[in-house]
């Protein structure tokens, strides 16, 4: 934040153009960041690509689906990244890579804040986790299961609500996308922003895109903020990925180049909305997200 009296003088708009541009050197296809409110950002290229689900449990729920769950240590966190990387790109296109050292970083934030990590296992075997954290309430954030659906995922809510029995309720929070819990109907769940997005270097992000069936345009991108990410490209996506070529205005027929902004392009590449004039249908866009930390 900034004291009041150095408030519009351009402070925080020199900081993020540093930002974005040391972002941009790096070739970094985007960065992303959890807003106080929306407002603040758009001004800047940035647009919300992410919602995090919420619901509040009130009481240890009856289904036993065989999950137990345990508090965390050191010496859990190696299997737990490995589970993470086996389950969370079965549900995300885009996900922060959990690590071992992740891990062992979240324990440290949720002991801040009177919580963990909670290990869930099945026949001994871990089978998911989630963070905790009791401040003013319980929260519980990305519960993740190795099934994700109906009954059994209610089992291992059902695990977490036992152990956190003496704190209850407690507010879930950041379920993994397209998951489903036996008993909490979809009119439960709350919705809030919590990602937004912002392209760094446009030619880096190109290459993360995929097309089931090839897609090719011409462009005239208009980036307001990173004025280097500005001109006329011609853009090529197939199953192998993507490219993008600069061009110069005489290799492109004046009649088939879509101008755009880079904001557009955000809203279309994170599938948040389809791009009038860009033969976006067969483009697997980078939807889900599932970028989750509290930034």
């Amino acid at each position: 934040g900034t004291k009041e009296p150095y408030r519009r003088q351009g402070r925080m708009r020199r900081l993020l153009y540093a930002a974005l541009t040391d972002s941009r050197a790096r070739r970094e296809p985007f960065v992303y960041l959890t807003p106080a409110s929306e407002r603040i950002y758009l001004p800047f290229g940035f647009r919300t690509v992410g919602y995090q689900n919420v619901v509040t449990v009130g009481s240890v729920c009856g289904i036993d689906a065989g999950y137990r769950c345990r508090k965390a240590e050191p010496a859990d966190f190696a299997g737990l990244a490995d589970f993470a990387e086996r389950t969370l790109p079965k549900y995300c296109a885009v996900y922060t890579r959990r690590d071992a050292a992740y891990f062992a970083r979240m324990q440290k934030e949720q002991e801040a804040m009177n919580g963990g990590i909670l290990l869930l296992y099945r026949q001994e075997r871990p089978a998911g986790y989630c963070f905790y954290s009791i401040e003013e309430g319980t929260e519980i954030r990305e519960l993740v299961a190795d099934s994700l659906h109906g009954k059994a995922y209610a089992g291992a809510l059902c695990a977490v609500t036992r152990y956190l029995k003496e704190a209850l309720p407690l507010k879930l929070s950041g379920l993994l996308p397209g998951s489903e819990i036996e008993g909490i109907s979809r009119r439960e769940i709350a919705y809030r922003p919590m990602t937004m997005a912002r392209i760094t270097d446009l030619f880096s992000f190109v290459q993360k895109l995929y097309a089931d069936t090839p897609v090719q345009a011409f462009l005239d991108v208009r980036d307001d903020f990173l004025p280097k990410n500005e001109g006329r490209f011609y853009l090529s996506v197939s199953n192998s990925g993507g490219t993008l070529e600069r061009v110069s205005e005489q290799d492109a027929p004046k009649d088939a180049v879509l101008s755009v902004t880079i904001e557009e392009l955000t809203d279309c590449f994170f599938g948040v909305r389809s791009l009038a004039g860009l033969s976006a249908s067969a483009l697997r866009t980078l939807h889900p997200v599932y970028l989750n930390e509290l930034v």
